[in-house]
């Protein structure tokens, strides 16, 4: 069931509006009206509608003024804002506040159930984004926690992909990010000695996504390496092993040899143990993997093209852009800038 605030000063037309909407809509009911803008505001803070159906017009504070109010309170609630012809372009203001939709008065019932409609739609979409979110969120911090660094790092993509990163946002995924790693650094008994805390300082100190983002893959160096040790002394799976070395050490110029050194076996086995395990060739998932965490950075770091590069095992900045180009059809810049 959705909730709705109508704020309108002409008691009949909210009436009328109130009416219309409880018995024409599904899974909608209008919990509270308002008659002016402070009172919208108190009225929001105590029902936490879904969709508030605002006039512009209104006593005390203007509907504008007020949509701004209640944004701050709730971003995501959806605002419509209701507005006669001779006050539209000053409602086309509303736009900046992150308004909705808007209805021209006087509204016919048709119209308001179709914005209305429209809104819900946004409100369900929004909700399954937030649910997916929240769902790699998850994944992450089991992931992280279980020593699997290459999911774990997809899963921040994912979480990345679904996030707005204003400063709430920034703040959420920062708390839950130290929160994985204290209880990672607990779990492995892992030392926190002067590079740990550097890292883990800038974690703390981070107010955008790109700082945040930087630290949170140095200090995860850090940790993994700390993990293979702890996990390489039981050995138990020689492909994961080789797997999480592999991305650890993507910015270093790795082959088959030295990943198949590492877990002590030789190259012709282990090239054939991964193709079996992993249904493709060492190289190609190697290359698969540099391009995956260049998108990251590429996306949600101001990191130059060459740091980029180097970051993710290419000396030449010329030649990552090839082989970043023939794998995913752009330049890393004209990637960088579609996606910014």
């Amino acid at each position: 069931m959705y909730s709705v605030l109508i704020v309108e000063d002409e008691y009949l037309q909210t009436e009328a509006m109130k009416s219309m909407i409880n018995s024409r809509i599904e899974n909608v009911k209008v919990v509270a009206t308002a008659e002016n803008g402070e009172e919208a505001v108190e009225k929001f803070k105590k029902f936490n509608p879904d969709i508030v159906l605002m006039d512009i017009q209104i006593p005390k504070i203007n509907g504008l003024e007020a949509s701004k109010l209640i944004k701050e309170i709730n971003r995501n609630v959806s605002i419509i804002i209701l507005t006669a012809h001779s006050e539209f372009e000053y409602a086309r203001k509303a736009i900046k506040i992150d308004v909705d939709d808007y209805i021209l008065k006087p509204a016919r019932p048709e119209k308001v159930i179709e914005v209305i409609n429209n809104s819900i739609r946004k409100l369900d979409e929004s909700q399954h984004i937030i649910n997916h979110k929240l769902y790699n969120k998850s994944n992450f911090k089991t992931n992280y926690l279980t020593g699997d660094y290459a999911s774990a790092k997809d899963d921040l993509y994912e979480i990345l992909k679904f996030s707005n990163f204003e400063f709430k946002d920034i703040h959420d995924l920062k708390d839950y990010i130290i929160e994985t790693i204290d209880e990672t650094v607990k779990n492995y008994s892992i030392k926190e000695d002067e590079e740990f805390e550097k890292y883990y300082i800038k974690i703390k100190n981070s107010r955008d996504i790109s700082n945040l983002l930087k630290s949170l893959l140095n200090i995860s160096q850090y940790i993994y390496r700390e993990i293979l040790n702890f996990k390489n002394m039981g050995a138990k799976d020689e492909l994961d092993l080789s797997i999480q070395y592999m991305e650890l050490n993507l910015h270093k110029k790795i082959g088959l040899k030295d990943v198949a050194g590492y877990i002590h076996i030789s190259p012709t086995y282990y090239s054939r143990l991964f193709k079996e395990n992993m249904g493709e060739k060492f190289i190609d998932y190697l290359i698969k993997r540099r391009i995956k965490t260049s998108k990251l950075l590429l996306e949600y770091t101001n990191l130059s093209i060459y740091e980029i590069a180097e970051m993710v095992g290419f000396n030449e900045s010329n030649y990552f852009s090839r082989v970043f180009k023939e794998n995913t059809g752009l330049s890393p810049t004209d990637y960088r800038t579609e996606k910014s």
